[in-house]
């Protein structure tokens, strides 16, 4: 259970904040000559098999601990949660980093969705909520509203991911995953790693590997994605949910998009326009919105709430980043 937080905790929120943040502006360097499925699969399978053997050498054990069916179901949230980032970078090769962020950040507003759909009547204020934000995202993507404008597909394909992803929080609610956090984040991200493997050869991304000149920011920024950003980021998040109200963690969903924007203004030059700015405020009041209010009303509405509550007796979900 989450205690009172101490000056460590507060330490690692600001770095997750950052370095989640910081992940948008790294991958679209990484896609300067680093193929996305195939680069971020590497990535993924990485920093997944450096979690599964923290795992196993935590509880000392050569087997994961979890029956096959709690393993299958870890496998169907990594691929919601963990592929669809694949899918998102795969987007950013024509969306720009702060915008991608943005629209992924808006993804506690397709858990409401979902769960209307699913029959959870949403109440007037959440409805309301739901509609700015993606008032806001109607915004960020019309043309005009980024610089240089991206093509719809680009677009269609990041927020079906985020959408996606919203879909795996829910299943991860509902289904049994292994006890340990650790397990369950390793087992999706490296099955979502595989897929992302296989996909990027079935396009073609093998060959465009092999004949592309790897630039070094390239590289550094590939090597920032595994190490601080997957395997660090999933370490201090995991941490956190230890030592602080998971309100508290979850606030991750709305500061990293603030993060991602001013990165990739300070050190891509991207433009900031002001459709981008008010797109970015309303989307950002309405997800801390639909979160304060989910938190009231006791009922998960983003993934860092739902891991805490279920700490003790093994995740139901896992954060994604990109």
């Amino acid at each position: 259970m989450a205690t009172t937080p101490t000056r460590a905790a507060w330490a690692g929120l600001a770095f997750l904040y950052v370095i989640w943040g910081a992940g948008y502006p790294a991958a679209e360097v990484m896609l300067e000559s680093i193929p996305p499925l195939l680069g971020m699969a590497a990535r993924t399978l990485a920093a997944g098999t450096v979690l599964l053997a923290i795992a196993l050498l935590r509880r000392r054990a050569t087997h994961l601990g979890a029956s096959p069916s709690e393993l299958g179901w870890a496998v169907v949230v990594g691929m919601l949660l963990v592929f669809t980032n694949g899918l998102i970078v795969v987007g950013m090769g024509e969306v720009p980093a702060g915008t991608a962020a943005l629209i992924v950040g808006s993804m506690p507003l397709w858990i409401v969705v979902l769960q209307s759909i699913g029959g959870r009547r949403a109440s007037a204020l959440d409805a309301i909520g739901v509609a700015i934000g993606f008032g806001g995202l109607a915004l960020l993507v019309a043309p005009g509203g980024m610089e240089g404008g991206a093509p719809i597909a680009s677009i269609a394909l990041i927020v079906t991911a985020t959408a996606l992803q919203a879909g795996g929080t829910l299943t991860a609610q509902r289904v049994p995953l292994p006890a340990d956090p650790l397990t369950t984040v390793a087992v999706g991200m490296i099955a979502a790693a595989l897929c992302m493997s296989l996909l990027g050869f079935a396009l073609g991304e093998a060959s465009d590997l092999a004949s592309a000149r790897l630039a070094p920011s390239a590289v550094l920024a590939w090597l920032f994605l595994a190490g601080p950003v997957a395997l660090g980021g999933y370490l201090t998040f995991i941490w956190l949910l230890r030592r602080m109200p998971a309100m508290t963690v979850s606030t991750y969903a709305y500061v990293n998009p603030v993060i991602a924007l001013l990165l990739a203004w300070a050190l891509l030059g991207h433009v900031v326009t002001g459709a981008t700015l008010l797109g970015a405020a309303l989307i950002l009041a309405a997800v801390a919105f639909v979160l304060a209010r989910s938190a009231r009303a006791g009922r998960p509405a983003s993934r860092a709430r739902q891991v805490a509550r279920v700490t003790a007796r093994g995740p139901r979900s896992a954060p994604g980043s990109c």
